[in-house]
């Protein structure tokens, strides 16, 4: 948690244009989300849930990020079918495909890294590191709006927002 606090003010400080106004809005005011994806929770004695890539789903309101190239959703879970979902929701659609693959086919695909720093979402990536770049494109995750249909259906969640990204921050 203190991790995410530190990189949204650290990125928050980079952007002079919107930085004191920003700042001075985000002033005293709470996180309202704040998901952990890579754990384990005791359900009861003897009952342990490890969540790899899976988000809780007994905890109320859940972020589900895109990739940079899809959008995000908050949703809430439905209480009485989250035991269909292993008490869990997806942290994200999941890559499609490993770095390797990804680094290969995303230079196959765009050869100059410069087209991958404005999405088709007309949203913008800082990174300094190319092979990242590549490795994280949008074509390396399987798709997030099936993703979310599939939960719907399920009927294990309600929409309750549908975020565009603007800006994603890359770095390893």
């Amino acid at each position: 948690k203190r991790s995410r606090a530190k990189i949204y003010k650290r990125i928050v400080s980079k952007i002079d244009n919107i930085k004191e106004e920003w700042l001075a809005k985000r002033e005293g005011k709470q996180c309202i989300i704040d998901i952990w994806h890579n754990f384990v929770e005791e359900m009861s004695e003897n009952t342990f849930i490890h969540r790899k890539g899976a988000t809780p789903a007994n905890k109320g309101i859940v972020i589900i990020p895109g990739s940079r190239g899809s959008y995000s959703y908050i949703v809430e879970p439905i209480k009485e079918n989250i035991k269909n979902s292993g008490y869990s929701l997806p942290h994200g659609a999941g890559r499609a495909m490993n770095r390797t693959k990804a680094l290969w086919k995303a230079k196959e695909k765009f050869p100059d890294s410069h087209s991958l720093i404005k999405t088709e979402l007309a949203s913008y990536v800082i990174c300094e590191n190319k092979d990242l770049l590549y490795e994280e494109a949008p074509l390396a995750y399987k798709d997030m709006d099936c993703v979310v249909q599939d939960m719907l259906d399920l009927k294990v969640i309600r929409i309750i927002a549908v975020m565009k990204p603007i800006l994603t921050y890359k770095f390893r």
